[in-house]
């Protein structure tokens, strides 16, 4: 028997911009929660994937992520591309954190210590909280946010697959969860009647 498949329901753009306003940029860590927020919605990576990046693995001048292959879940090497506004902010959380830690690590708690996963989802809960959200948000909630938002802006589901670290294209479209409103824009951008109708002067 056929069984449906549990999905996790993305934020709307309004919850998200909710979300991301959250944090106190004014102080170190909430700044840095900040930031992870902008690298998951940038890039789709997994939570375990940003506790373990480091600063050898992020090209600056391409403006590229490069994971190695034992990092990824599929054991393949992974490239994702980075938008000019992440790379700033990457590098200057850098910056800012060899000014007092030394570590490899591009995320750290206030003692330069590698951040775990549990430390981010116990943030992210709170940040949920402050915005009135009514739902939990975990980092693969903004994963599936990525996936989304990328697909709906028209990005292909093969590079999407690729980006995600997908071995299988059927796992990167359970991740894609079309909202009625997008599908009810598409409807009017591209309705084969609208069309005939539009060339015809039909009304």
């Amino acid at each position: 028997m056929r069984q449906d498949v549990d999905t996790v329901t993305p934020l709307t753009d309004e919850e998200l911009y909710r979300f991301l306003k959250a944090p106190d940029r004014q102080q170190w860590a909430q700044w840095r929660d900040a930031i992870i927020m902008t690298l998951i919605l940038d890039t789709g990576l997994r939570l375990n994937e940003i506790c373990a990046l480091e600063k050898p693995e992020i090209d600056f001048v391409r403006k590229l992520i490069v994971l190695p292959a034992a990092k990824n879940k599929n054991r393949k090497s992974r490239v994702l591309p980075l938008s000019t506004e992440t790379a700033r902010l990457l590098k200057q959380l850098i910056t800012e954190s060899e000014q007092h830690f030394e570590t490899t690590y591009v995320f750290t708690t206030n003692y330069g210590e590698q951040l775990s996963e549990k430390t981010i989802q116990k943030a992210f809960d709170k940040y949920a909280e402050k915005a009135k959200l009514g739902r939990n948000v975990s980092p693969h909630v903004l994963r599936h946010n990525f996936a989304t938002m990328a697909a709906e802006n028209g990005m292909s589901i093969f590079h999407l697959q690729k980006i995600m670290g997908h071995a299988d294209i059927a796992t990167t479209r359970k991740y894609v969860q079309i909202s009625e409103e997008s599908i009810t824009d598409e409807h009017r951008k591209h309705s084969p009647l609208a069309r005939i109708m539009k060339r015809e002067g039909m009304r």
